[in-house]
């Protein structure tokens, strides 16, 4: 993802991305989010709904560090994947539901996949 949109994520979603510049050998977001720019609508959602959620969690007397956090954002597989920390049933409902929506879009160019689209991107693919 282009810096300028992973930027803008980390200043508008604190508390979710609060380990975005942590230390790697305790979280994932270290290496940012690992897609493509057409899958920050997808991130932005997810943390729209989230974010309020986390600061619900500390107006409640919930230490920080016990308050949900993204630990990994990335692309695998051709799947949208948003690993967080601390998570609730509540907040894993809200990432399936957004993330089976990510998963019918290419991260890389923004169009409705199928199997044939989805190859063309990835080198390993073609020495199958």
């Amino acid at each position: 993802m282009k810096k300028e949109l992973d930027d803008a994520l980390c200043l508008d979603f604190p508390l979710l991305f609060r380990d975005r510049r942590g230390d790697k050998m305790k979280t994932c977001m270290v290496w940012g989010f690992c897609c493509g720019d057409y899958w920050e609508p997808f991130v932005r959602r997810i943390a729209e709904k989230l974010e309020p959620m986390i600061q619900k969690q500390i107006d409640g007397g919930t230490p920080l560090v016990d308050c949900l956090v993204a630990s990994q954002v990335k692309s695998k597989f051709y799947s949208f994947r948003f690993y967080t920390d601390n998570f609730t049933e509540e907040s894993f409902q809200i990432i399936q539901d957004i993330s089976a929506e990510a998963d019918k879009i290419c991260d890389e160019c923004g169009v409705i996949r199928d199997d044939k689209h989805s190859k063309h991107h990835r080198a390993w693919d073609k020495l199958q």
